[in-house]
């Protein structure tokens, strides 16, 4: 700045005359001023400058960084890919290492193997060579002896014979002692067995331990514990082992309720009777009485009322056959199975709870009465039972409160339309 203020002095002597003095001292502080504006902008020159300078510079810095963290991450790149190469390398070389010991081992197994076989087959030709030369040995020593016998063999023969005899029969003496020592021993044995066997039965039968002390009934409803035992026939205080189960089985099975019988004996005091009972299925009129049957026909009981069961009418067995414990006969059990069959579609529409009674006179027309409902129903044959059924139902549906008859013994698939009469009272 002292440098401008001097050449601009020079440039003001050199300009001005004397005659301009007055106006040197009035441009003075003007210089002053302008030189000081000068000043101003220059220095507000230099700040942008510096300014300029100074983000150049940041932005050179920050090149500078960036390149240097780029460089940074290209050489974290490069040493991971290094690291990773060597531990590829590495694991190659535990891999080629692993093969390489298992090669060793494998080699070794092998020549193991080679050196077992060679020395099993030196132990081999060793034994071979050992019974030749044993074998060798024997034969010479038997040539020898054979050399040396041979002129006795003369005399010697008779001798040999004579003992051979003698031996012989005393052998033959004591295989006949021995055979007879051993029949000996085994009927002792036997005979002690059966004195064992003797003496356990006795004290089986005998003893009060094995007495009867409680009676165990299973799997009866129908008849009573009491009644069965009664049937048994057995007692406390009596024997385990003094009755028959098969004897017992048919006494209990003469109670009609009762199918299958089983029995064990529970050591030391215990008998338990499992009993399988027949079921009430349906009942017969026999004179003033009903008879009480099964499924498969057999009578159970004879009874003065039908205990809510489907009364089966037209049976033909004989009244002197109908007594509790007999069966049926064939043909009346042939209509059994049809009044289980006729209750069995009646049990699927929930209607086997209203029938009272089932006709089976006529296979043709099998007559069903509910007398709950007042209603007949004429089913016609067994056939087709489901579907008419049906419509037994929606005819009941239909005329709750009317009595009168059902008819369904029409053929269903030849355009028959069952239909109701009712009774005119």
């Amino acid at each position: 700045m002292g440098k401008r203020y001097k050449e601009s002095k020079k440039a003001s002597k050199e300009t001005l005359k004397p005659s301009d003095k007055k106006v040197k001292e009035k441009t003075k502080d003007e210089l002053l001023r302008e030189e000081e504006i000068q000043k101003q902008k220059e220095k507000r020159q230099q700040r942008k400058i510096d300014e300029k300078k100074a983000k150049k510079q940041e932005k050179e810095n920050l090149k500078k960084e960036c390149r240097k963290k780029n460089i940074e991450k290209k050489e974290n790149k490069r040493q991971l890919k290094e690291i990773e190469k060597q531990k590829d390398l590495e694991k190659k070389e535990l891999e080629k290492k692993k093969k390489q010991r298992e090669k060793q081992i494998a080699n070794a197994k092998k020549e193991d193997n080679k050196r077992k076989k060679e020395l099993e087959k030196q132990k081999k030709l060793q034994e071979k060579i050992k019974r030749q030369e044993r074998e060798k040995r024997i034969e010479q020593r038997k040539r020898h002896k054979e050399e040396e016998d041979f002129e006795y063999e003369s005399n010697t023969a008779i001798k040999m014979t004579l003992k051979n005899n003698q031996k012989r029969q005393k052998e033959k003496e004591q295989q006949k002692i021995n055979k007879k020592r051993r029949r000996i021993k085994r009927i002792i044995k036997a005979i002690i067995v059966l004195l064992i066997i003797i003496a356990g039965c006795i004290f089986a039968f005998t003893s009060p331990m094995f007495n009867i002390k409680s009676i165990e009934v299973k799997g009866n409803e129908q008849v009573s514990s009491n009644t069965i035992e009664s049937l048994s026939g057995l007692k406390e205080d009596e024997n385990i082992f003094r009755f028959l189960k098969v004897i017992v089985k048919q006494s209990i099975k003469k109670e009609p309720y009762i199918e299958n019988v089983e029995i064990k004996r529970i050591l030391p005091g215990t008998v338990q009777i499992s009993v399988e009972e027949r079921t009430k299925k349906f009942s017969i009129k026999n004179l003033n009485n009903y008879a009480i049957i099964n499924s498969q026909g057999y009578i159970l009981e004879i009874s003065q009322e039908p205990r809510n069961l489907p009364i089966i009418d037209g049976i033909i067995t004989e009244e002197e056959q109908i007594e509790a414990g007999n069966r049926l006969e064939d043909s009346d059990l042939l209509k059994v199975e049809v009044a289980i069959k006729i209750m069995d579609t009646f049990k699927d529409n929930d209607l086997d709870k209203l029938v009272t009674s089932i006709n089976l006179e006529d296979d043709n027309d099998c007559i069903v009465t509910m007398e709950s409902e007042q209603k007949t129903i004429h089913l016609g044959n067994k056939s087709n039972l489901s579907n008419k059924v049906i419509y037994v139902q929606a005819i009941i549906n239909e005329t709750k409160g009317a009595a009168g008859d059902i008819f369904v013994n029409g053929d269903l698939n030849n355009k028959f339309k069952p239909y109701f009469r009712e009774k005119i009272m």
